[in-house]
């Protein structure tokens, strides 16, 4: 690599594009900024990594001796607050939920390394990122083993509702970026000390594009509406087919068409199968390549029950498809006008559905402004040179 580039190194637990967005929006910058820096990723677990796209772009460094023999991938549940739903909501109103999450949550990471060996690079970079802020492995790697002008860490998950810990004292020289606006102000007011700011996740938009155009898929109904996500609970697919089903019964003219793969795909199916919905709703699986069905939908849905910034949104909305959503807490950020957005409960997505599947003319509308819809790539690389120190 050319040795008069910047140093830029990323720490990582480990690397799988396609299942985790935080890794595919990892892709996206590599290809974006390879002529730029001298790139390098530090991987924590190799074994579970995908890199095929990147190789030629970046170097991939384990930095880990003992990951395979003593890594623990699987904890006990995290337990939600005790506290009823309503009584979540009118406390989360005054910020009261996340400031007693601050204060009596522990550290909970998603995986268990009790004795990390971990192996110094060698090299003095211009500027680290971890993928992860709330990392307790990563932050300790950076600390102890890596020699950096400056320091970045990024938050890809709503910290908010998904229990986390951040030791602040061990990340008080990080500049730390959220994938939203919304988040990095809630960060602020959580976090006052950090400094932090945000960052969009970028797309590569020339993929979105030619990836879609590689299939011809044809989808039935009127409207065709579409779902690409892992169906987990997050996604809330069981809570979405039972909506559907009210809508089958009224009669109502749609098809979806639910493309992934997850632990609550069986009961899905199960699902689908006691309300015979076989001629509304389609799974078609988990694809390389979902892009072609989306292109092809009148309608993307996401139903979650949480999001922090969902890369579906861009990718949908670049190739023209209007987005129906949760109130996830970037939606309004990132959908807005240009799609539309519902409460997240049956009753809010079953009048949002009805509502769009009565006047099916929103859908075109929506379409009409996403004909000179751009997502922002540009102006995300020209903040993240100039912080960088370009």
């Amino acid at each position: 690599m050319d040795n008069k580039k910047r140093k830029l190194l990323f720490v990582a637990f480990f690397m799988t594009p396609g299942g985790c967005g935080a890794c595919t929006s990892l892709v996206n910058f590599v290809n974006h900024f390879h002529n730029d820096f001298d790139i390098d990723i530090a991987v924590i677990d190799k074994s579970h990594g995908s890199f095929e796209t990147i190789l030629s772009k970046c170097n991939i460094i384990e930095v880990c001796e003992n990951t395979k023999d003593e890594l623990i991938p699987k904890q006990e549940p995290r337990q939600r607050s005790s506290f009823s739903k309503k009584t979540r909501g009118v406390l989360g109103k005054f910020g009261i939920v996340q400031k007693l999450h601050k204060t009596f949550t522990k550290p909970k990471p998603q995986f268990m390394l009790p004795n990390p060996k971990f192996i110094k690079i060698d090299k003095q970079y211009d500027v680290v990122a971890q993928l992860s802020v709330f990392d307790p492995y990563m932050t300790k790697y950076v600390a102890e083993y890596v020699d950096a002008k400056k320091k970045f860490a990024f938050i890809h998950a709503d910290f908010t509702i998904y229990r986390m810990h951040l030791d602040v004292e061990a990340v008080k020289d990080y500049k730390i970026f959220t994938v939203a606006r919304t988040l990095a102000l809630r960060f602020k007011k959580m976090y006052p000390t950090l400094d932090s700011d945000y960052l969009y996740n970028f797309q590569d938009i020339q993929k979105i594009i030619s990836f879609a155009d590689k299939e011809s898929i044809e989808l039935s109904g009127t409207p065709s509406i579409v779902t690409c996500v892992r169906i987990a609970p997050q996604k809330a697919i069981l809570r979405s087919i039972h909506v559907f089903n009210k809508l089958a019964k009224q009669d109502f003219d749609f098809h979806w068409t639910i493309v992934g793969d997850g632990p609550e795909k069986q009961q899905a199916e199960e699902l689908i199968s006691k309300y015979n919905l076989q001629n509304y709703i389609t799974m078609v699986g988990s694809k390389l390549n979902p892009f072609p069905y989306v292109k092809a939908a009148d309608l993307f849905f996401l139903g979650s029950v949480w999001e922090a910034a969902p890369m579906v949104y861009g990718e949908s909305m670049t190739l023209g498809v209007p987005v129906l959503t949760t109130n996830i807490v970037s939606a309004e950020e990132l959908v807005g006008n240009k799609g539309f957005i519902c409460p997240s409960s049956p009753k809010g997505i079953y009048r949002a559905l009805k509502h769009l599947l009565q006047n099916q003319n929103l859908i075109e509308e929506k379409r009409e402004l996403l004909k000179d819809y751009k997502y922002p790539n540009d102006e995300i690389r020209a903040k993240f040179l100039e912080l960088a120190g370009e």
